[in-house]
């Protein structure tokens, strides 16, 4: 989906400009400080896999500030590199795959004749958001966030209501290119604005359902 920074869609059918759109400000260096560190960031605490375990023991009394799958992440930055080649198929391969990618994301992302910028809107979660620890049950459905984590592009969650079947919440993120964290937010906004992104507390959909209830329940008795 191609949005403007103000989230109005745009198409290659819009009236062309006299000027090409200007190119989109370089992507920033690549982070090199691990998950870890930012886990512990402000603690005076190392975050080796001595207190990451300690984390875990702690976690399973429910005194732990931090989720399992944030531990599980941390503690994986611990196990040795030649340890994850055995199972990666190679270091290479994988910075291979990786380079693919982005070269194709790159192409996706580039505005065509007639636009402002490009952005993916896409499900944040393969359903609707899980009950407590059901997530548990189903781990992988993380991917739809993890992939842009993995190639660190900027990604904004937006609530779009609850499910009509279940009553869970629903949501979409806005995918922006790397760097431009500042458009993805930009949209969350305008979609707000134009009442789709929304946050529907559940007792105000609990009590719609009620006096839906109600009503039929009083058309029933008008029929009879």
């Amino acid at each position: 989906t191609s949005l403007s920074p103000r989230g109005r869609p745009l198409s290659s059918s819009s009236p062309s400009r006299s000027a090409a759109a200007p190119p989109p400000p370089p992507a920033p260096p690549r982070l090199q400080t691990q998950f870890r560190a930012y886990l512990f960031e402000g603690r005076s605490v190392q975050p080796t896999a001595r207190a990451l375990l300690s984390q875990l023991l702690l976690l399973l009394r429910s005194k732990s500030n931090y989720t399992l799958p944030a531990l599980l992440l941390a503690l994986i930055e611990c196990i040795p590199e030649w340890v994850l080649d055995l199972g990666s198929g190679g270091r290479e391969e994988v910075q291979a795959a990786r380079q693919e990618a982005e070269k194709e994301l790159e192409e996706v992302f580039t505005p065509r004749k007639g636009e402002e910028a490009v952005v993916l809107l896409m499900p944040t979660f393969p359903s609707t958001a899980p009950r407590h620890f059901a997530a548990y049950l189903h781990p992988f459905d993380f991917v739809y966030c993890a992939l842009w984590n993995a190639l660190e592009m900027p990604a904004t969650h937006v609530p779009v209501g609850l499910s009509a079947a279940s009553a869970l919440p629903l949501g979409v993120q806005i995918v922006a290119p790397r760097g431009r964290d500042s458009l993805s937010i930009a949209v969350a906004v305008e979609l707000e604005k134009a009442g789709v992104a929304r946050w529907t507390p559940p007792q105000e959909e609990q009590k719609k359902e009620t006096e839906e209830e109600k009503g039929q329940k009083k058309r029933e008795e008008e029929e009879r």
